[in-house]
Order: structure tokens, then C-alpha cells, then sequence
């Protein structure tokens, strides 16, 4: 039986099906001669069981992708292979779509996961030859995920796929499946290859090689090494992803620009008008200021009816690589031996680094949450302000602002257009170092009982920095004050509006080392955005001896960064054998896990040493949000998790016809305990049809993130009411109840003439207390109605404190932080079917393979969200959408299917797949940033057709394969997302040709 998956959906073309499904009479089949492997030394071990030698597994729906199958799709990257799984949606890749939206760049773009149903991704479990995993060494609401993309691809045997709830066999964090990654311990010999991936504007490499033998009595070993070097995909190299602006807000523009818009309110002065009236003053002129004279010019998308003329808009998409550059090694090593007659060990070793040499990101972000605080202030005797009012034609539109002595305030970003984008070092390291022995022990005559022994230690650090503006100093240049050889300070003042003022200094600005920052567009040469009129010519207005000085923009800007880590012990005991011979076996055993995870931020990040805006300020009493603008600090942290487990399993052969399994599985944490059972049964009702089903209760425990009482994790989202960026902050719960599931699977199997086999299942989840924060927005509109904002007032700041604790409390547009508890949603239930189809036969000198197979989700229905007693998130059926800002969801197509087609003759091969993925709906439930609605519409099918010949040279050694992945050069489909497409299941490479020359003695 050909171990390959395969899927087709419903919508794909007509012809294209006929095409394929003719083909499949024709063309197809995997070479027999692609492997190194001694087949003869390999157990194979599929996941469903603990219990050794029983065919249990033909109960499960268990997808494996072997290595033959691997080669045969073109050795893609893991992402891609799982982006193209029937049960997975939600996929973290490269670029992770929205899934850092709430907690900015908290998940690098160097890592990849599994999220089997869409149900999360820390609710499938990861296993590595059958052993846990450290997680990703980063916050996430709702639990972390084991980062796939650490172990050697050469290294990896075949993917086993449990698309069921699994925790009565493997415990906590199986609600959604099991995937579990098999290295290749029997590999003998030495094998090396380099493959270049190459695609329009960028082109990736890979270099691997394994080799494996015997090390005398020691037994036989085998060592993997594997070196990636992916390229940047920029924003500009692809027609799609630069956007006009179509509802905005989503597709990568903001309301605040550069150049910007300016204020004139009167009578105002942040030096010593009281911080009230500042916030009065700037709000009551928000409306009614004055764009620069070359805005349009330089944003490329003039006169739009949504902002003009309130904003200068801004596009930063050009900022922001589609794919990051990466560059990333791994080492993977075994060793397997006997320890005596009856019993064996196991050794293996994990070394993975990987590098962005440059994260990219926009030269500045908008000043959030300092507009209506006065601190962007351009002052009469400001140079650049005087220069601007000086050339009368330039600024024709503001002769009576510039008459005037008032003080101007800038709503804008520093540096935008004419600027360069900022980028950072993201550096992530994982190890892991596991073994087991194995063996058997006869307990009484005829009756032996086999035994393990097992640990696994992993652990995994990285650091996701984000170049971020101090507000400090975007204070200090705004005032003439600013760059590194100025030496001028500020005091902090929480009776002004910016809450600081300039430290007492002879100098005078602008002098003796102090410089000012232009914020008008005299200081941009070009625009950054092309289609732009001053994208490719010069900006009329530009004066080099105006523009902002690289070591001012240098000064201004620092890094916030947390350096995370994680660990985790695995300490297993299993027992198995049989009770009565071939009729009725069992398995028991123990475990022990030990988690911790640690995160320390930079100084200048670190909320515990900069909660306020002025650095080293501990006097803020709200909103400390931290020294920077827009980009979120941390708070340190600290936390470990420890769970005991017991579990038992029985095999029964009730007869010929009918096997069952029964297992049961108790897990011990300090918060919480669960009780699980589960019961499968495999009925083959003929020589031609086989039933299955599974029917089980499956749990997972609150992670130590949720549980994180007394340490915010604290991001950056829109208020609507405020009309800003604020501080919202995540707080964890001890009180939170684990999360349980009800599965249930039923199973058709076929085994039909002409070596056509058929698989069918029907599976359901009914998921319960969901773990996720509650939506802040939500939070904002019941404060914001005066009928239901006591329910609330504990969760909202004001400029005073807490507004539960005021006598006055402020009205919503004045709100300054919001506080978000963890809850317990209501649940999900979720329905759908796979399906797999294949055929093998022989055909004229070789043989043909051909099968389609996939997922189609039926049902995928959230419950409503009751808090403060009104139902403040309405159930929502998420089949079939984009799921934008809803924070337990994730892109659901209803069809993802695949078919292949491959033909082998002597040693050659040729594999054709067709990959689909239906459209989706974005229902437009959830508005745009800045509260802008949009309009709904679909997220188009996304079909491609990927072409592998494969030649193995056998009397050299040398195996060729060149591959044609997207054929038709076929365009992700738009999403109205940041990056115009949805990256958490689509590819935006487009068309590839990869080669790939191995080597194997």
C-alpha cells in the first residue's frame, strides 16, 4: 500500500479533475529503489497505542507521510507540508498571517507548527519518536506549541498524523491529534545533498548529509546534519501584495503618516499648561488640522474619500518582508544498541540554531498612545517650522498658521517615506537530548512482560527584539533637544501633558550638539511606495540641509526584547505483554514532566525597571506602558508546571472479525486533575470492508502562561472610544478550569479489485471551557454604554486610577489602559470528514500510483461568550471563513484536498500533486484598525499543481530530482489582511523550480 497523502476537493476545475483522474490510469507510482534504509531493521510503530505488536493502530485515522512520499512532493519545507494537510488549518510559518496581531512578534518567523482542526496549535501534541518536547520559548494565550522545524529534514523517516483526541494514551494536549516526527535509526551508509530552491526576486538553499553505521558492541549509530538559508521576500517583489487602499485599515495602511497632519489648537503649551488641557485642546482640533502640502504625493493614494483630509496615510507594507531571511543549522543524532539478550537502549541528541540577520520593520510606528499628550510639539522658533513658512509656495495652504505664534502639534509618525526600514537580530536555539532501554523480562512460563524505561530533556531559548522609538527622546527632538552628543534630559512630570518636561540646561536648542527633528517633507527625498508620484523622482520640496541626521534617528531609536526560555523533563515506565496469548494484552505506565519558563527583558524593555515614559521613572500611577512608543515592554517572568501521570490500555481479540481497545488515563497537576477513558473498536465486517471507531474524553490543562496571576502580559491594541493605541494587559488565572473534550470517529475502510483501497471517516469534537482571553473591544463597549459600565470598571484605567476606585470615573474616550482577564469560553463543536483513496499496479515496464484524499470541515461552531451578564461575543459557525480578530479562531476553508499521480520504472519517477484549498468568507464581523468598517467578501480558491522527476543513478549513487512547484504560477488569493494575503495558509512564493543532487553510498 502506497504510504502517500492525497487530496482533491470539490471545487477544483473539471478539467483538471478529468485530467488527473485519467491520468491516475496511466501515470503513477514511488520508486522502490529511493531508500537507504535496511527495511529489515526498522519496527514500525504508528501512534494510537502503547501496546507492543498489536495491529490496534487500524482503529485510528492515522495519516503517514513517509520519506518516498516526502522526495515525491519535492522535499518541501515542513511548513508547506503541513500547510497542504487535509486536518490542518491555522499553520504558523514564515509569516504568521495575524497570529502575532495581540502579542507582537512574540512568535519569530523561523518556526512552524501542527494545528490539527484548527482547534490550536498547543492542542495538538508534537512528539519526537514517540517523546515529548520542549515548547516555543514564548508567551501565548492559550498555551505554547513545539516548534517543528528543529529537526533535520534528511534525518526524518515518516510523519505519523493521529487526527483524533489522544489523551487517554499520551495525556494532556492531545485534544486535537497527535503528530508524531520518526528518524531514520536503521539509516546505514552516508547520504548528501544540496538543494536550491529558486523563485522570482529570491532563491533558497539547502545542504544535508546523514551517515550511519556500527560502532563494534556498541551498536549502530547514525548523524544528521542539515543547513538552511532561506532569502528575503520583499513586499515590493510581488504585484499582489502592495495594495490600493481597499477598506481601510487592513491591508497594511495606517491613518498616521510620514509626512503627517498637523494641530492648531490655541493658547496651549506643554511646558506648563496642565496635562487636562492639553488632552482637551488636541481632541477638540483632531478634526479640523491640515495634512502636508506633498502628502498625497508621497503616500501614493491621493484624495481618498475614508481620510481626506483628516490624515496623511500611510502604506508600510514596503517596509515589511513577505519572508524573512533565515539562516538555520541542525544537528541530529542516535545511537541504538543491545544491552544483552532481552533488552535494548536508545540515545538521541538535538542541536538547532537559527538567525535572522535582519527582521525587517517600518522606520518608525505611530507615536500611540503620546498624540493628544503634546508631545510631538513643533514650536514657532522651530528651524524646520520657520523654513516650511518660508517658502510661500510651498506652504501657500498655511499662511495664517504660519502668522501665527502658536505652537503647532504633529499627528504623525517621525519617519515614514524617504526613510529606511530598521531591522533586528532574531536569534533562537533548541536542544534536546532523550533515551530509552528497552526490554523483556518472563514473569511466568509462557508470559513475558516487556518494559521501558525513557527520559527526554529539552529546552529552547530565543529573543525576539522589535526596534522601537523612546519617548523621551522623540520628546527631546521635537524641542530641539535630541541626538547623542546633546547630553539634555527630562524630568518627569505627570502634571503636563507629556509627562515629562526638559531638564534644566544653558543650552540653547539646536546648538552645541542638539539637533531637531523635521517632521515635514522637506526632509524625504523619495517616496517609499511605488506608484507613488515621488516614488521614482525626486520630491521637489526636499532640502538636504533639512533632513533628520542618521545619528539622530540612530539615538532615537532601541530595541525592546525579551530573551525566553523554556525546559522540559520527561521521566516515562511502561510495562506491556499479554494476559491471555493473542486474545488479550495490556500496557500501563508512568510519567513525570517538569516545565519551566523563564523570560528576562533589556534594560530599556524591562516594565519592572522602565514602567513609565521617562527612563528610570517609577511615578507613573496608569498607563505604564513602558519608555517606548507603540511597541509593548515586558514584564519579567518565571514559572514552572509539574505533572503526574498513570495510565492503562487493553487490546482485546473478541474474535477474528472484532478487536477493541480500552484505556484509561489519570494526570495529577497542581491546579487540576482529569480522568480520561477511551474505547476503540475495529469490526472487519468482510474480506472487502472494515469498520472503526473511537469513541473518548481528552483534556489539557491551563498552561503556565494562563495561569500567570500577578504578571500582565501586556500588548498594544486599538480603543475605538480613545481613538488610539493603549496598553491592554493579560492577566492569567489560578481559577481556570482545563479545557475538555468529547471525540468520537467513525471509520469506513475498503479494500476494492484492482488494488484500490478507501478510507472514510466522519469525526466530531465537542470542546469545552476554551481557554482565551476576553476581547478587549468588548470590554471597551460595555464601559463605554452607561447602563452596563459598572459591570467593568474593574478592568478600565483612568488618567486617575482605577476607575472602580473613583468617585469621578472617566467617560470612555478618556480611558488609558485596559486590564483583560483569562476566561474559560464557552466551547467549540466541530464536525467534518476525511477521506483517502488509493490504487497500485503494475503498468508496462514500471508501476502507477494514483489517489486523492483530504478534509472537508462541516461544522466548526463557537459558542456564545456571556460576561457581566450580557452575551458580548455571539456564536459564530467559523467553517468556511477568514476568522479576522476573533481571538480563539483561525482561518477555516471547509475543502483541502490533494491529489498525486506518480509513474516509476526502473529507477525513475515522475509525481504530479494538484493542491487545493476552497475559498472562505470574510464575514466582516470584526472592523478594520481604527475602527473603520469593511466590507464583506471572499478569499478565492487557491489551486497549484507541483511536477517532481526523480532519476537515481544507481552505479554512481547520484539521485536527481527537479521539481516544478506551481506550475501555473498562481498568486495567493487576497486576504484584507496586513500582508494582502493569509499567511497561515497560503504560500506567496508563487511559481518554484527546485533542483535538487544527492548522493548515496
Amino acid at each position: 500500500m502506497c504510504n502517500c497523502i492525497f487530496e482533491i476537493g470539490r471545487k477544483i476545475k473539471y478539467s483538471i479533475c478529468i485530467t488527473v483522474l485519467f491520468g491516475c490510469f496511466i501515470l503513477g507510482a514511488q520508486s522502490d529503489n529511493q531508500t537507504s534504509e535496511d527495511d529489515e531493521l526498522e519496527e514500525v510503530l504508528v501512534v494510537g497505542s502503547v501496546i507492543r505488536g498489536t495491529p490496534i493502530d487500524a482503529s485510528h485515522a492515522v495519516t503517514i507521510v513517509d520519506r518516498n512520499t516526502y522526495e515525491n512532493q519535492g522535499a518541501p519545507l515542513v511548513v508547506d507540508l503541513i500547510k497542504n494537510l487535509g486536518g490542518s488549518n491555522g499553520v504558523a510559518g514564515e509569516r504568521s498571517g495575524w497570529y502575532n496581531s495581540s502579542l507582537p512578534a512574540a512568535v519569530p518567523e523561523s518556526v512552524s507548527n501542527v494545528n490539527l482542526r484548527g482547534l490550536g496549535a498547543s492542542r495538538t501534541l508534537v512528539l519526537f519518536n514517540g517523546k515529548r518536547q520542549t515548547y516555543l520559548p514564548a508567551r501565548l494565550v492559550g498555551g505554547r506549541f513545539v516548534d517543528l522545524s528543529v529537526l533535520p529534514s534528511v534525518a526524518i523517516q515518516r510523519v505519523e498524523i493521529l487526527k483524533e483526541g489522544a489523551s487517554a494514551i499520551y495525556g494532556s494536549d492531545a485534544i486535537g491529534g497527535i503528530a508524531n516526527f520518526v528518524t531514520r535509526r536503521s539509516f546505514r551508509g552516508f547520504e548528501t545533498s544540496v538543494a536550491v530552491d529558486s523563485f522570482d526576486s529570491a532563491q533558497d538553499m539547502i545542504f544535508n548529509a546523514i551517515y550511519g553505521g556500527s560502532i563494534g558492541d556498541l551498536g549502530d549509530f547514525a548523524v544528521s546534519f542539515e543547513h538552511e538559508r532561506r532569502a528575503e521576500l520583499e513586499a515590493e517583489d510581488r504585484d499582489w501584495a502592495l495594495r490600493p487602499l481597499v477598506d481601510p485599515w487592513r491591508a497594511a495602511w495606517s491613518s498616521v503618516g510620514s509626512p503627517g497632519y498637523f494641530w492648531f489648537p490655541s493658547g496651549i503649551d506643554t511646558a506648563t499648561t496642565p496635562r487636562a488641557e492639553v488632552i482637551t485642546a488636541l481632541r477638540d482640533v483632531q478634526w479640523s488640522g491640515k495634512v502636508d502640502p506633498y502628502c498625497n504625493e508621497l503616500n501614493g493614494y491621493p484624495e481618498h474619500p475614508a481620510v481626506d483630509p483628516y490624515y496623511c496615510i500611510f502604506n508600510y507594507q514596503p517596509f515589511d518582508n513577505i519572508i524573512e531571511e533565515l539562516q538555520f543549522s541542525k544537528i541530529f543524532a542516535e545511537m541504538n544498541g543491545d544491552l544483552g539478550e532481552s533488552s535494548n537502549y536508545h540515545l538521541e541528541a538535538l542541536w538547532a540554531h537559527s538567525v535572522m540577520p535582519k527582521w525587517q520593520t517600518q522606520p518608525s510606528h505611530p507615536p500611540f498612545p503620546l498624540l493628544h499628550r503634546g508631545v510631538l510639539e513643533i514650536g514657532p522658533d522651530h528651524p524646520n517650522r520657520m523654513a516650511f513658512c518660508a517658502e510661500e509656495e510651498y506652504s501657500s495652504d498655511f499662511r495664517q498658521e504660519c502668522q501665527s505664534g502658536e505652537n503647532w502639534y504633529f499627528r504623525g509618525r517621525p519617519f515614514g517615506n524617504g526613510y529606511v526600514a530598521r531591522t533586528a537580530e532574531r536569534v533562537s536555539t533548541t536542544w534536546r537530548f532523550a533515551g530509552a532501554i528497552e526490554g523483556s523480562l518472563e514473569v511466568r512460563e509462557g508470559k513475558t512482560t516487556f518494559y521501558e524505561l525513557a527520559f527526554a530533556l529539552s529546552g529552547a531559548e530565543g529573543n525576539v527584539p522589535i526596534p522601537a522609538i523612546l519617548t523621551e527622546r522623540l520628546f527631546l527632538a521635537f524641542r530641539g533637544y535630541g541626538g547623542p552628543n546633546c547630553g539634555v534630559g527630562v524630568v518627569a512630570d505627570t502634571s503636563l501633558g507629556p509627562g515629562m518636561r526638559v531638564a534644566n540646561t544653558e543650552k540653547a536648542p539646536g546648538t552645541d550638539g542638539c539637533l531637531y527633528l523635521n517632521p515635514f517633507s522637506s526632509a524625504m527625498v523619495h517616496s517609499a511606495l511605488p506608484g507613488a508620484d515621488f516614488y521614482d523622482r525626486q520630491n521637489p520640496a526636499y532640502d538636504p540641509s533639512q533632513a533628520n541626521a542618521p545619528e539622530l534617528i540612530d539615538w532615537m531609536n532601541s530595541v525592546s526584547d525579551i530573551d525566553n526560555s523554556t525546559s522540559l523533563l520527561v521521566l516515562d515506565a511502561t510495562i506491556s505483554g499479554d494476559l491471555i496469548s493473542e486474545k488479550l494484552s495490556y500496557a500501563s505506565g508512568y510519567q513525570f514532566r517538569s516545565f519551566t519558563a523563564e523570560g528576562e527583558p533589556n534594560e530599556h524593555g524591562n516594565l519592572h525597571l522602565n514602567p513609565c515614559p521617562v527612563l528610570g521613572d517609577q511615578s507613573c500611577l496608569t498607563g505604564n506602558f513602558g519608555a517606548f512608543t507603540f511597541i509593548n515592554a515586558y514584564n519579567p517572568y518565571d514559572s514552572e508546571q509539574q505533572v503526574h501521570r498513570v495510565f492503562g490500555e487493553f487490546a482485546y481479540v473478541l474474535n477474528d472479525q472484532i478487536n477493541a481497545q480500552f484505556a484509561l488515563n489519570f494526570e495529577q497537576y497542581d491546579e487540576a486533575s482529569s480522568l480520561d477513558p477511551k474505547i476503540a473498536v475495529r469490526w472487519e465486517v468482510s474480506d472487502t470492508f472494515t469498520l472503526r471507531t473511537t469513541l473518548q474524553t481528552t483534556f489539557r490543562t491551563p498552561s503556565v502562561d494562563d495561569l500567570l496571576e500577578g504578571v500582565p502580559l501586556t500588548v498594544t491594541n486599538y480603543v475605538s472610544q480613545v481613538g488610539a493605541w493603549i496598553p491592554v494587559d493579560l492577566y492569567g488565572d489560578e481559577s481556570l478550569d482545563p479545557e475538555r473534550a468529547n471525540t468520537f470517529n467513525i471509520g469506513l475502510i475498503a479494500s476494492l479489485a484492482n488494488g484500490i483501497n478507501v478510507t472514510l471517516d466522519y469525526w466530531s469534537y465537542d470542546f469545552q471551557d476554551v481557554i482565551g482571553s476576553i476581547p478587549h473591544d468588548d470590554v471597551d463597549e460595555l464601559y463605554a454604554n452607561p447602563s452596563t459600565r459598572s459591570y467593568v470598571q474593574e478592568f478600565i484605567y483612568c488618567a486617575s486610577g482605577r476607575s472602580d476606585t473613583l468617585s469621578d470615573p472617566c467617560d470612555a474616550r478618556s480611558i488609558t489602559r485596559v486590564e483583560v482577564p483569562l476566561v474559560n469560553w464557552p466551547g467549540v463543536e466541530t464536525s467534518g470528514f476525511d477521506w483517502y483513496v488509493t490504487s497500485v499496479m503494475p503498468y508496462l515496464d514500471g508501476q502507477l500510483s494514483a489517489g486523492f484524499s483530504g478534509t472537508y470541515t462541516l461544522s466548526y461552531d463557537l459558542k456564545p461568550l456571556q460576561f457581566a451578564e450580557q452575551i458580548i461575543r455571539p456564536s459564530v459557525n467559523a467553517a468556511g471563513k477568514l476568522n479576522f480578530g476573533n481571538p480563539l479562531l483561525v482561518p477555516i476553508p471547509q475543502w483541502k484536498s490533494q491529489m498525486f499521480l506518480t509513474y516509476s520504472w526502473n529507477t525513475k519517477s515522475v509525481t504530479t500533486y494538484v493542491n487545493h484549498i476552497s475559498s472562505y468568507t470574510d464575514d466582516a464581523s470584526h472592523d478594520g484598525f481604527g475602527g473603520v468598517p469593511v466590507s464583506e467578501f471572499e478569499v478565492e480558491s487557491f489551486t497549484t499543481l507541483d511536477i517532481t522527476a526523480q532519476w537515481f543513478l544507481e552505479r554512481s549513487g547520484l539521485n536527481v530530482a527537479f521539481s516544478i512547484l506551481n506550475l501555473t504560477d498562481e498568486p495567493p488569493p487576497f486576504a484584507n489582511v496586513e500582508f494582502a494575503y493569509d499567511g497561515m495558509t497560503h504560500n506567496p512564493k508563487g511559481r518554484r523550480i527546485k533542483l535538487s543532487l544527492s548522493y548515496r553510498h
